[in-house]
């Protein structure tokens, strides 16, 4: 009976063990809760990147740092050729809020393929973070 007792509690222990690594991973940035970066050919050759970020709590300024727009290449590689900065673009933050829901548009060339490399950004009286993610890719 001690044994199974015994046997129980060390099992008890590992699974606790191993479920604090877990959790601590799915929150491992302190400033978000959720992103999620897409790209839409609208017509015309206009390619449209929607940033949805939710921070984990009021930031001072929450949403998109920078949007790399890669186009392929007439030898199939993709290069860099525009780069959209929330410096020189008040509409990429939202401020005083916990989410931000942005829209980068990109005059492109139409029947060419795009994606954008999309920094999400958010900042506190603490600092401030930016993740990067990949959109999907388009024909404009």
């Amino acid at each position: 009976m001690k044994q199974r007792i015994l046997a129980l509690f060390c099992a008890a222990v590992l699974v606790f063990a191993l479920a604090v690594p877990t959790l601590a991973a799915e929150n491992a940035s302190y400033y978000f809760g959720y992103t999620d970066v897409r790209a839409y050919a609208t017509g015309g050759g206009e390619v449209l990147f929607e940033i949805d970020v939710d921070a984990t709590h009021t930031m001072l300024e929450v949403g998109a740092d920078v949007v790399f727009v890669y186009e392929q290449q007439s030898d199939g590689e993709y290069e860099v050729v525009a780069t959209i900065e929330r410096e020189d673009n008040d509409y990429m933050t939202v401020e005083n809020s916990w989410f931000a829901c942005i829209d980068v548009r990109y005059q492109g060339t139409p029947g060419k393929k795009y994606f954008a490399d999309i920094g999400c950004y958010a900042r506190d009286a603490n600092g401030s973070e930016t993740l990067y993610f990949l959109t999907n890719v388009v024909t404009a």
